[in-house]
């Protein structure tokens, strides 16, 4: 299968306006809808070598995601995976690729233990999308009340404080205070985050439509100058 012909037979001239505007990245933008990059993704995935294309120099957005999307399809080993996961990390400087790739990652529900491990070695990493991606597995595949601990104690101890990163320890407070929101609350109270991250959580927590009111308005007493 020849990718690159593929991904330019899948252009979107007018999805490609729109998106190279919302992803912030520096990659080029083809403008490949994503049920498109899936499908594709599907196919490649059973006729491509998944560490020759990775170790090939890209240049465009799809092409990182295209990675990712085939790594949720490719029946690899638990060891290759995890080196995938790196391999695909070090190359997305996007939002759009980490969080688009991981969403089907279905085989962590499968076997947690190791990539367990992987998240929590990563949740204080100085790389800006080495620790958004470990939030991002921590929120899509770790929802239980010791992984949340684990997940909350580890922001005492730093990381990258890049906006990506930032922006998805805000996102996983929120989509935690939607489960734990006695903890959360709690946690907020203790203002022990940047003022930053602080507020967007509490932001977040505003703007989700699975919130009760009242615990709304008790966020909105927590937020800090």
């Amino acid at each position: 299968m020849n990718i690159p012909e593929e991904l330019t037979a899948l252009q979107d001239p007018e999805y490609q306006e729109f998106t190279a505007k919302l992803l912030h990245t520096d990659y080029e933008v083809m403008g490949v809808r994503l049920p498109d990059l899936r499908a594709l993704g599907k196919k490649a995935a059973k006729e491509t070598d998944l560490f020759a294309y990775a170790a090939i120099k890209k240049r465009r957005h799809e092409e990182v995601l295209l990675l990712g999307i085939m790594m949720g399809y490719a029946k690899e080993s638990t060891e290759n995976r995890l080196a995938l996961i790196e391999q695909f990390t070090a190359q997305c400087d996007s939002w759009g690729q980490t969080d688009s790739a991981v969403t089907g990652w279905n085989w962590i529900k499968k076997d947690p233990a190791p990539y367990r491990e992987w998240m929590i070695s990563h949740l204080n990493d100085e790389r800006e999308m080495f620790r958004r991606m470990a939030f991002l597995i921590a929120m899509r595949y770790y929802p239980g009340r010791e992984d949340t601990e684990t997940v909350l104690e580890s922001l005492d101890r730093g990381g990258s404080d890049g906006y990506y990163a930032r922006m998805m320890i805000a996102w996983y407070l929120a989509e935690r205070a939607n489960l734990y929101p006695d903890r959360i609350r709690d946690y907020l109270a203790e203002n022990r985050l940047d003022a930053w991250t602080h507020n967007k959580a509490i932001q977040k927590i505003r703007e989700s439509f699975r919130i009760e009111k009242e615990y709304k308005e008790e966020m909105t007493r927590l937020k800090r100058k």
